[in-house]
Order: C-alpha cells, then structure tokens, then sequence
C-alpha cells in the first residue's frame, strides 16, 4: 500500500506527503493499493484513476475481470460511495441504464441486493469498496491530458449521453452534484464513437457542506459555494455545461492547479470564465437557434434562475446544433437460424467439391 496525493496524483511509499493545495486531502494520508493487493476475495491488478474522495481499480476474482471503486477513509467520502450503492442499486432497478456501469456484488456468494458495497479490513483502516463490470477505456480526466480537445462532435455526444443519464437520475428522486471528467469513463465503441459511463454518482444534498473538499472549488457549483448552499436540478445543469466547456476549451472552466483556492473560489461565485474562442464550431440554422457560446454562457451563470432550468432543456440546445450521437452497432448474434444457413452452406460446399473431384476423376 502506498499514500497519494489526490490533488497532483504524487504517490509516497512513506507518507510524507506535501501539497500546493492546503485543503488537500494529501494531509489525510489516503492509502492506494497496488498491484497484487487483495480486497477479501478480490486481487488488484493496477490502478485506473484517482479522485478526492476514492481510486478506481482495474481487478479480478477468478476469471472474471472487475472495475473496484474504493472510498479514502475520510467520512465524506465513505458516506458518498454508500449513497451511491444506494443509488445504483434503486435505479438497475428501474432499468440498466447504457450510460450507468453494472453494479455487481463485493462478495461472490453475496446477493448485491443486499450487500451492494463492501467493507475490508486494510492496514489501521476501514475500507469501503464498490464493484462493478469490467468495461474496456479510461476516464475522461486522463484521456483529456493526451488530448485536451476532442473533436467538438466527440466532445457534444459525450456531454449528450451522460445528460441523458443525470436525467435519468433527476426522474428517479436523485441529484449528482459532482460532475466532473475524473467521474466519467469513456468506452470506445467498435466505430470509434465515445460511449461514456457515470462512475460516479455524486453525493447526497444533505453532505453539501463538504462540496468543496469532495469536488475541488473549480468544479464545484457556485449554488454549493455560498453559505446558504441550495443544491437544485439546474445545478447538475451547470455541472454538464461546465465538463462541455472544457472539453471544448482545452482547459477547465476554472484551473485550480498554482492557484489559491480562495481566488479560484472567487472566479467561480463572480462567473469570470473565459469565453469559448473557436470559430470552428456549428453555427444556428434557424433564428430562434442559440450558438454554443450563448447557451454555455447560460448554463455556466453564477445565478440558478439564469441557467436552463432541466437537463433536457440544455441537452436539447446541444441538440439542435450537434445532432444525435449515431447510434452503436450491436455485435451479430449466432442466432439458431444462422446456425442452420452455417450448416446448409458447409454442406452444399461439401457436395460441390465431392462432384468436382469425381469429375476430375
């Protein structure tokens, strides 16, 4: 096990740990496992990402292949991944939503139903763990360090997906509050288009008081930063437009990094963004269009009654100008009717050469 720095992702064998940033959770030690690590009956096998309140894991139990998200030992943190089991579970209840990872059981003879997380003994600490499908990609905070702009049609499905996820959530009773790239996994489907999945799934309002520490000033809503913090559906508005933006900026709406928190703080309640300078972008075709920068602007304000009042509303405005994301092409099913034509074809190939052969005879 070693301790990382979940600001600059610095790890430390030894726990001497320094931080730029002085609300860095670097100063609570959160331990990483490494490869060859075991949760219960669950072995690492490397690490995928990390975030202010948990680490991603590539692993396996058996032959199967899993995903491992565990929370750091900070008590915000374990209550956020425990309201997201909460969460997973109440909405594959409704439906397994495309955007959404599967859930699976920590346990192997567990029902995840009822043991949607797990809980493992870990060095002097308690470790809560969630487990879920492995699925091939990596997360859009680490894809936009190779590639800090996308192309914009990439960058407008992406946001249009996971808004139809964060709807899905909104309908079913519950809010995100934390949307961010480090949150996001993108999977690449087999023509080359982004299908991203919601590792995470935000945090109760009731721990909107730690929305700062959880998410990072610069990613975090001003509704969240003001002292009577109001969390509310044009919230996760600004939390979408927000990922849009810098997807399509090249750069966070508000860089955090050689920066005092208090002036990144400031930045964001003031809404002193800059503004999106691409002339490549789709232009309207109809008047009552708004262009990219107009309805971003919006969605961005430092003020809830200015934004788009539901995701679909602003889902709808990338919409117009972007289009649909095509939709994905299914694998072929070896269906009994293609085993049957199989057969038939491989018997009739058979025939032929058994009457050439007699005819060369």
């Amino acid at each position: 096990m070693k301790y990382v720095c979940t600001h600059c992702e610095r790890v430390s064998p030894d726990g001497n740990l320094w931080c730029v940033e002085q609300v860095c959770l670097a100063e609570a030690k959160p331990l990483v496992f490494d490869t060859g690590d075991d949760i219960g009956d669950i072995e690492i096998v490397r690490r995928l990402g990390i975030t202010r309140t948990a680490a991603f894991y590539e692993a396996k139990r058996g032959e199967d292949r899993l995903i491992v998200k565990v929370a750091h030992n900070a008590p915000a943190a374990q209550e956020k991944l425990k309201h997201e089991a909460k969460v997973f579970l109440m909405l594959a209840a409704k439906k397994q939503h495309p955007n959404l990872p599967v859930l699976v059981s920590p346990y192997k003879l567990a029902n995840v139903g009822e043991r949607p997380y797990g809980k493992v003994a870990f060095g002097n600490e308690t470790k809560y763990y969630l487990v879920f499908e492995y699925v091939p990609g990596e997360f859009l905070a680490d894809q936009l360090k190779s590639q800090a702009q996308p192309w914009y049609n990439h960058a407008a499905w992406t946001t249009m997906q996971l808004a139809d996820a964060v709807a899905f959530m909104h309908d079913n009773g519950f809010l995100h509050l934390n949307l961010n790239p480090s949150g996001v996994f993108i999977r690449t489907d087999r023509d080359g288009y982004p299908r991203p999945l919601l590792f995470d799934l935000g945090f109760p309002p009731e721990l909107s008081a730690y929305a700062e520490s959880i998410s990072g000033v610069g990613y975090t809503a001003p509704d969240l930063l003001r002292p009577s913090a109001q969390a509310v559906r044009a919230t996760d508005v600004y939390g979408l437009a927000s990922l849009f933006y810098e997807t399509l900026a090249g750069q966070a709406a508000y860089p955090s990094k050689a920066r005092t928190v208090e002036n990144v703080r400031k930045d964001v309640l003031a809404g002193t963004a800059p503004k999106l300078k691409r002339t490549d972008l789709p232009v309207p075709t109809k008047p009552e269009h708004r262009d990219t920068m107009q309805f971003l602007a919006d969605a961005m304000s430092p003020r809830t009654e200015n934004r788009q009042q539901d995701i679909p509303t602003f889902a709808h405005e990338i919409r117009r100008l972007y289009g649909d994301a095509p939709a994905e092409r299914k694998p072929r099913r070896w269906t009994r009717r293609t085993t049957i034509i199989a057969i038939a074809l491989g018997t009739l190939v058979m025939i032929l050469l058994q009457l050439l052969s007699a005819f060369l005879a």
